[in-house]
């Protein structure tokens, strides 16, 4: 893979990202009555544990777009930052109650996670590898 490829996969990454958001988004109006009757009723329960998993999430959103860009650059440190993001990012799935999606937004978010799955292996594992190691510009 060249260096423009894999440039090309970690901006496919976060467009499939974006666009799983937007179908989720978009896609819960076809749900049936009884589970958006119970997605309202979550909503106004809310907790303060809620506004602190919000708080981890932007967090790492943060990070996670710093590590992309760096990522971009070829820079060393995004490939230390990429791998807590992930880590993070599954240690924090069991915090949520009940995950409701269609199967649209399942296909999309599972575009993404294979795409994100992709970037994983060839920052470690490929050639691109040796590419974050080296000093100076790449």
């Amino acid at each position: 893979m060249t260096k423009q490829q894999f440039r090309v996969l970690i901006v496919l990454n976060w467009l499939l990202t974006i666009a799983a958001a937007i179908v989720f988004l978009s896609t819960r109006t076809s749900l049936p009555t009884e589970l958006k009757t119970y997605l309202e009723n979550q909503k106004s329960i809310g907790s303060s544990a809620d506004s602190i998993l919000l708080w981890i999430d932007v967090s790492l959103l943060v990070f996670a777009i710093a590590a992309s860009i760096g990522l971009l650059l070829f820079k060393r440190w995004a490939k230390s930052v990429l791998l807590p993001v992930y880590f993070v990012s599954v240690l924090l799935i069991p915090t949520r109650a009940v995950y409701i999606d269609t199967g649209w937004s399942q296909l999309v978010f599972s575009l993404a996670n294979m795409t994100g799955g992709m970037i994983l292996a060839l920052v470690f594992f490929s050639p691109l590898n040796v590419l974050f190691d080296s000093p100076g510009d790449n």
